[in-house]
């Protein structure tokens, strides 16, 4: 597949995770888990067949969502600490020129993003999924033949991710109201 069309793909599932990650986040943790496996195979062993390597990718994803459905707070938490502390690094890494100090912000980070889903599952998870959303956006982009700097994909990113936050957190205070609570009179 060409890069460019596999760039396309990877902006639309972002923009699809940002917007309702919240109620497909089993599928989240599927798609990482088929890019990651194809990724390191494919760069472990690249002489292997790519049906062998699609398969096996396809493995890891459906294993990765079966375990995400059976313990989601878990899976959840450890998503958002890895999903924080690289999206932490990356933005200190294109701002600050002083390397030493990234691996600090990315364990930060991390942690904030565990705790983040642990303390408020509901809230952790509208943030991961957009922030994971926003983050496959601006990896697709920087794959297709669209000549942006770094710099911009990456703040198209935050803003996809940013209005997935905000669709989500507004669906999922709908979702909390009482069924039967009154509607203001006009």
């Amino acid at each position: 597949m060409h890069s460019a069309v596999l760039g396309w793909m990877l902006v639309g599932a972002g923009v699809v995770l940002a917007l309702v990650g919240r109620h497909v986040f089993w599928l989240a943790v599927g798609l990482v888990g088929f890019l990651l496996t194809s990724s390191l195979v494919r760069a472990l062993l690249p002489d292997l067949d790519p049906t062998v390597v699609t398969v096996l990718a396809l493995a890891v994803g459906a294993a990765g969502a079966i375990v995400t459905v059976k313990s989601l707070r878990l899976v959840a938490a450890i998503a958002a600490a890895l999903l924080l502390a690289v999206v932490g690094r990356a933005l200190f890494v294109l701002y600050v020129d002083d390397s030493a100090w990234q691996w600090l912000v990315f364990a930060g980070a991390g942690a904030l993003g565990w705790l983040l889903v642990r303390v408020l599952f509901d809230v952790g998870i509208v943030v991961t999924t957009a922030l994971g959303g926003g983050w496959y956006v601006a990896s697709g982009l920087g794959a297709t033949d669209v000549d942006l700097a770094s710099a911009t994909t990456l703040w198209i990113g935050l803003g996809t991710a940013l209005v997935g936050m905000l669709v989500q957190s507004g669906a999922l205070r709908r979702s909390k109201k009482p069924a039967g609570a009154a509607k203001p009179s006009a």
